[in-house]
């Protein structure tokens, strides 16, 4: 089963597809340049990705159908990847979150990988003589001020500042500000498909909750989310849609959310891995 999609921008969609097991799959349909022919390729850090040539966009129809065709290609590769992680002691963070670089006790990143949206932003810092802190979304082929210059290929996050060891906590900031964007719209996406009726999504910076429910309907997640990947994402909404019926976690509460995640005890010990592996920067409190 194919779900219908839904439009990002003017180039690019989501398309949730169902496989098997019953887990939910996204995959980011994008109308690309370079593209000669339609190419679809998984992984599991970057999720499931079509580039369609963009002389022609085609209908939600066309894709769905496509998609719906290499079903067993797709489950296939899903199967295979599963495999390799349980194997590899995988820990939900994709390609760990980030690759640490040698910054020091503080283990700066070199890149930030989003891996629920499968997003990767590459890093740079600059130690400068100023009072302020700042971060800044550069793009691509713009040289950076200092002695060596550097053309990043990509778009990158630039961070500015006297001092890295307050480095980390504006790449908080910055990891908040995307959560607040992206995760309430999947939220409200989930509810609106599963008929769950919700009042207000808050994203925090939670320490030891990946989210939480309220009384009053309205729904905390984690802003961490982010580095996870999308089936754990999912799994974490979905149990606080769960509370949304039972507050507690009895035999009731597990048995309504079985029926939405049917393999929710293998993630969640995923989300338990994941929660370990998290990288040093996004658990750093800032210095008094």
């Amino acid at each position: 089963m194919v779900c219908s999609g839904r439009m990002r921008d003017s180039k690019t969609s989501v398309f949730d597809f169902q496989l098997a097991d019953g887990r939910i799959l996204s995959c980011l349909f994008e109308l690309s340049a370079r593209a000669k022919r339609v190419l679809l390729k998984y992984s599991p850090e970057r999720g499931l990705r079509m580039a369609w040539p963009e002389t022609r966009k085609p209908d939600d129809g066309e894709v769905l159908t496509i998609l719906e065709r290499l079903r067993p290609w797709i489950e296939n590769q899903v199967a295979k990847a599963q495999k390799r992680a349980e194997e590899s002691g995988a820990n939900g963070l994709g390609d760990s979150g980030c690759r640490s670089s040698k910054n020091g006790k503080n283990k700066l990143p070199d890149s930030i990988h989003l891996v629920a949206v499968g997003e990767v932003w590459p890093v740079v810092y600059e130690i400068v003589k100023t009072d302020k802190i700042t971060l800044e979304v550069r793009k691509a082929n713009l040289e950076l001020a200092g002695k060596s210059a550097y053309k990043p290929r990509e778009d990158h996050l630039a961070v500015r500042g006297p001092d890295q060891q307050f480095f980390p906590h504006i790449l908080q900031q910055w990891l908040l500000r995307v959560a607040k964007h992206h995760l309430p719209v999947e939220t409200v996406r989930l509810a609106a498909q599963y008929g769950f009726k919700i009042n207000r999504v808050t994203v925090k910076r939670q320490k030891t909750r990946w989210g939480s429910c309220s009384g009053k309907s309205n729904i905390n997640l984690n802003y961490r989310l982010m580095l996870l990947r999308p089936d754990l994402v999912r799994l974490v909404i979905m149990h606080e849609f769960c509370h949304l019926k039972h507050m507690n976690h009895g035999e009731e509460f597990y048995r309504l959310l079985a029926s939405y995640c049917p393999d929710w005890k293998e993630l969640n010990k995923e989300l338990r891995r994941a929660e370990r592996a998290l990288p040093a920067w996004s658990m750093d409190e800032p210095d008094a």
